[in-house]
């Protein structure tokens, strides 16, 4: 075996997102007597070293309140009960990630370049969300969780069918002003990861470039952060999701791997969210084809962190 002296990349760290199921099963998710052997068998053998937790609508009241920015702390209570029983298997580090606004701050709007009614996080509302993430934080911390080893406000901001689509400037507006917020209430070394989007070759709208197929690539400079240092700076961590075309997925995490490793040496590159392994998806059962490789993978690389 000839082993190479390059060091392409250092992997710090290994966790789970476990968010497709439903909002009842995801508050049941939270109760370790309901869920022993799974537990025990994916908190306790797999060897992760972080856990993924997601804040939806539901964690703010369907009504306004009298301060916009106030969170629904009775569903946050499940939020703490999650976090808890990771750390009880020994796992401390979490990252916070936003799918929904609460609804009185989520509208539709015509998006002409996508050429439909999109879900979007209201304008007048953008202060006052950011207010909303930072109270939810003040909240966790209150009950004894800590804080965040990152925090994403917006999952696959791209989207728009379910949940809110985020213009170029819009995302650059929120991630400047809540870092602003996140730095006046002590949440300095809590980073904004971003942009999450469901791909690597999605992410031309946040980072800057033209649009690139999956199958066509290129298209990046990364202008947005090049001539915005505030939007740079606001952005610590460099997140992304690997759901793509199966032909060109390998092509995609490489690039993202690579790409960001040269543009941006000094920021961290994590994916928060894997797909299935290409051709291999497309017969039979998805998720009997994901989880295997994905339950292989991970024992592997926890055992070399560890």
């Amino acid at each position: 075996v000839n082993v190479l002296d390059t060091e392409y990349q250092t992997i710090t760290g290994w966790g789970i997102s476990p968010f497709y199921v439903s909002d009842s099963d995801f508050r049941a998710f939270s109760e370790y007597d309901q869920w022993p052997e799974m537990y025990n068998k994916v908190y306790g053998e797999l060897g992760i070293t972080s856990v993924r937790v997601p804040i939806d609508a539901a964690c703010g009241y369907t009504e306004e309140p009298s301060d916009p920015a106030e969170p629904n702390t009775s569903e946050l209570g499940y939020i703490v009960k999650y976090i808890e029983r990771a750390k009880d298997f020994g796992i401390d580090d979490w990252i916070i990630c936003f799918w929904d606004p609460p609804a009185y701050m989520e509208g539709t709007e015509y998006i002409s370049d996508r050429g439909a009614d999109l879900h979007v996080l209201k304008d007048e509302y953008k202060d006052d969300y950011c207010r909303y993430i930072v109270n939810i934080l003040d909240y966790l911390k209150s009950a004894g969780v800590g804080m965040p080893k990152g925090l994403c406000f917006q999952n696959e901001p791209q989207a728009g069918n379910n949940t809110p689509f985020y213009t170029t400037d819009k995302y650059k507006y929120v991630a400047k002003k809540l870092r602003t917020l996140l730095d006046e209430n002590g949440y300095v070394d809590v980073p904004i990861e971003g942009p999450e989007t469901v791909s690597y070759w999605s992410c031309f709208r946040y980072t800057g470039g033209s649009n690139a197929s999956a199958s066509g690539g290129g298209g990046f400079n990364y202008s947005n952060f090049r001539n915005d240092a505030d939007y740079k700076n606001a952005i610590g961590v460099i997140s992304m999701h690997t759901y793509t075309e199966s032909n060109s997925r390998d092509a995609d995490i490489t690039k993202f791997a690579s790409e960001v490793s040269d543009v941006f040496p000094d920021h961290e590159r994590w994916m928060t969210e894997y797909s299935g392994l290409g051709a291999e998806c497309t017969v039979g059962s998805t998720t009997d084809y994901v989880m295997g490789p994905a339950l292989s993978t991970m024992r592997v690389l926890s055992s070399d962190i560890g």
